[in-house]
Formats: C-alpha cells, structure tokens, sequence
C-alpha cells in the first residue's frame, strides 16, 4: 500500500481508470516493474544500466522497496501502450512531491 492511500486513501482503481482525454489517453495505477520498462525502453539514460554504472543488489533492493511503499505509481496510457509515467510521494501532511513524470508523446 502506498503512503498516500494510508495517510489520505487516495488510489487509482485499476478497474476504473482516470480518463485524461477524448481518444482514450488513461491514468491508472502502476508498479515497480512498467517503471523499470517504461524508462529502459523510452529513457535509457535516466537508468543505472543506460549510464553504465551498477548500483548492487542492496541499493536496487532499497529503491524497490522505497518506490513500492512510500510511491505513488501511476501509468499514463494510450492504446494499451504506456506513453507516460507520474511518480509521487507525500512529503508531509501538506505537500506531495512529484518525483518523476514522463511522456514519450
């Protein structure tokens, strides 16, 4: 569970996606592995692997776990592709951090 849906309940539901646009452009709920996809694919260079540098298991682990419960992952998508990515957190009990957002569009 994200730290967003504890502190304040906000989720996207998978099976009722935010819809951003008339031609079907959608936000929905993400996870660690479209980031990881989305961003080899269409950003290699905002990777580890795309700068050439190896950041080990512990560090790779800590960011998972990081991203996995103090995130918000929310795909952005357009014809069953991703074209977009948001990554946010709250930082508090009165602002929210937007970490990362992405488009290939």
């Amino acid at each position: 569970m994200s730290l967003a849906k504890l502190l304040w309940g906000f989720s996207i539901n998978p099976m009722q996606p935010i819809v951003l646009s008339k031609d079907g452009i959608i936000a929905i709920e993400g996870n660690v592995d479209d980031v990881r996809d989305f961003f080899a694919s269409e950003f290699p260079s905002l990777t580890e692997e795309g700068m050439g540098t190896y950041v080990g298991d512990f560090v790779s682990q800590a960011k998972r776990t990081y991203i996995t419960t103090m995130c918000d992952i929310i795909k952005i998508v357009h014809n069953d592709k991703i074209v977009g990515l948001f990554i946010g957190e709250p930082e508090d009990w009165s602002s929210y951090y937007i970490r990362t957002f992405a488009s290939n569009m």
